[in-house]
Formats: structure tokens, sequence, C-alpha cells
């Protein structure tokens, strides 16, 4: 273990970044928020963050230090999070089943890629307004549809 350097542990799909952000350090520049993954010595995969600077003395580099932390998990669960939100997508666009959201204190709506296609539109960035959303209920169901909405937020259900 005494051998190894830094890009000896290193997995090999980060070892580009992390050499390009090496020689940020190594030219003065403090590194911040660096992610790679890492080959713990019993072969385990691990994901760290951090950030890394150097000491120059009279311009030459005399101390290297970096400060990481094991984001392993984090990393596990923010995966876990992109499938389970493709899943989700995938159901709804086989079943054409859409969902949306209203956040009360700002106001704003958030449609899933279904719900746009169930009104014939493109998915974008963000949701029509509360005003926009209402003009794709049918007229004659809007004030049905406006007493149930403010019920609920009211009520402080979905």
């Amino acid at each position: 273990m005494a051998k190894l350097n830094l890009f000896d542990i290193i997995h090999p799909d980060c070892k580009e970044e992390v050499s390009a952000r090496w020689k940020q350090v190594m030219s003065g520049e403090k590194v911040d928020q660096l992610k790679a993954e890492l080959i713990t010595k019993q072969g385990n995969k691990i994901w760290v963050e951090g950030n890394a600077n150097c000491k120059f003395v009279e311009g030459i580099a005399v101390a290297n230090r970096g400060i990481f932390r094991d984001i392993t998990k984090r990393m596990q669960a923010e995966e876990a999070l992109r499938q389970s939100e493709y899943n989700l997508a995938e159901a709804q666009k086989i079943a054409h089943v859409g969902s949306w959201t209203f956040d009360v204190v700002t106001k704003r709506m958030s449609w899933s890629d279904e719900m746009f296609r169930i009104y014939g539109m493109y998915p974008r960035l963000s949701a029509p307004t509360y005003a926009e959303q209402l003009q794709h209920v049918h007229y004659q169901d809007r004030k049905k549809w406006e007493k149930k909405f403010n019920k609920a937020i009211a009520d402080g259900e979905a």
C-alpha cells in the first residue's frame, strides 16, 4: 500500500477528470467539489467528494492537501432515485397516466412528461401555470375542479 500513489486507487472511469483537476491544483488553483470513484485495497468501489489545494514556497509545490468524505451511500441513493423516476415515467407512458404536483408556497406546478403528452403538448422544463392548467379542464368541470383543488389545499390533502 505504501508504494501506491493517488492515481493507483482512482477508478479508470474517473482518471481523466481527476488528472485534469490535479493539474489545476498543481497550477495553484483550489479545487472544490471534486468527485471521484476510488478502489479500496479490498477491491471495493467507493465514491468520495472533497477539495484539494497545493502550498507553494517560492513557486515550488511543497505540500498538497485534500479533504474528502465518503459519499458512496449518497451516490447509491441518487442512482436508486434515478432508476425509480425512470420506472415511474415508463409505467406512466405505458398506462398513459400522467401526474402533476402543486407547491402551495411557490404556487408552481410540475407535470410528468406523460401529463404533457396526454394534453398533446411536448414536455418542457416548466409546467403550465395554475391558470393555464385550468384552461385544460373542460369548461363545464372547471368550478367543480377548482372547488376540489382549493379544498385539497385547505385540508392539506392530495
